[in-house]
């Protein structure tokens, strides 16, 4: 069977240019994750547009549509027969609006697109794919892209970022939202204390229905620690996490304080966090991480995850990631399991 997906607009032009390419790769990803055969996936442009073409070797069963409107750039999905488009109408189920990750802008801020890209990477590289509500991890989460992603799709969302100004940001945005929207909420600040010793601040956001459900805390879940990374086992759960996903540090520049105040090396910090993060996934959990490839490469990355305890996607559906964002970023992603 002959299938057609409508791409997403993007006004980001040298990125969507990049992403048509990409997204073949995420594609093959998802659907072998959820067991679909396909001999062929292509994009073609249409006038205007652009579609994706796959060809399957048995209809998409309805039951697993859902994870076709996942992916990253999916705007509308046809049926092809005999060069008919057949649109087959369906609008996602959203826990959030999409602006609740697009409303924020500031400098630097990563593409909506290709976080749900990296997030999808991680999702269908987990054993957990096919469950509603995952536990999303993003251990150098700035203002919440991914967070607020992951929320979109109805999951409980959790962060680290040692810089105050960006979390301070993140936690009033969120705030404002909610109010906005109406959401029945509760907000607490708090301290991250080990052993009588203060390491960091928090920001928690509990989202339900009704007051009974905020209380209970069975609603949805927002927690982000203000603090290192390195020392997020220490706030949250070990192996509390499903997927972990995140835009590495894209230079040297990048670095935080040991408690005697010497810098780490962004090598150092990354085997550190490496053996952190790995504690807080649970077996068959899944990261993938965004980096520049112009401060570490692939093998780099790979050595290192591999002697943190994780096995890295290395067949070529996952080598297609790698596209220019500037003239000193070029970015790639990784993905790795914990086995």
């Amino acid at each position: 069977m002959r299938h057609a997906i409508l791409l997403k607009p993007n006004a980001n032009i040298p990125f969507f240019e990049e992403m048509k390419k990409m997204c073949t790769f995420e594609t093959s990803i998802v659907l072998d994750a959820i067991g679909i055969e396909f001999s062929e996936i292509k994009v073609e442009q249409i006038g205007p547009a652009h579609y994706m073409f796959i060809e399957t070797t048995e209809p998409i069963d309805a039951s697993l549509f859902k994870h076709i409107e996942n992916l990253s750039f999916y705007y509308t999905y046809f049926e092809v027969k005999d060069n008919n488009f057949i649109p087959k109408v369906q609008v996602p189920e959203r826990y959030f609006g999409d602006d609740l990750s697009n409303r924020l802008k500031y400098n630097g801020k990563t593409n909506e697109m290709f976080t749900r890209m990296i997030l999808n990477l991680a999702i269908y590289s987990s054993n957990y794919f096919d469950r509603t509500e995952l536990n999303i991890f993003d251990p150098v989460c700035g203002r919440g892209t991914t967070l607020f992603e992951a929320m979109i799709r109805g999951h409980h969302a959790y962060g680290a970022e040692l810089d105050k100004r960006s979390v301070n940001e993140l936690g009033q945005y969120f705030q404002r939202y909610l109010k906005e929207g109406k959401y029945k909420h509760q907000i607490i600040r708090g301290k991250a204390i080990q052993n009588k010793l203060v390491f960091g601040e928090t920001f928690e956001a509990y989202i339900g229905h009704s007051k009974e459900e905020i209380k209970k805390k069975t609603g949805k879940t927002l927690k982000i620690l203000r603090g290192d990374t390195t020392q997020s086992n220490l706030y949250f759960k070990k192996h509390s996490m499903d997927v972990l996903v995140g835009d590495l540090p894209y230079g040297v520049q990048h670095m935080s304080k040991h408690d005697e105040g010497q810098s780490r090396t962004l090598d150092d910090l990354l085997d550190m966090s490496f053996r952190t993060w790995h504690q807080l996934l649970k077996k068959g959990g899944a990261l993938a991480l965004s980096w520049n490839t112009y401060t570490n490469t692939r093998e780099e990355l790979k050595e290192r995850l591999e002697q943190a305890g994780y096995t890295v996607m290395d067949s070529e559906m996952y080598l297609g990631f790698h596209h220019r964002v500037s003239q000193a970023i070029n970015r790639d992603v990784i993905v790795a399991v914990k086995k």
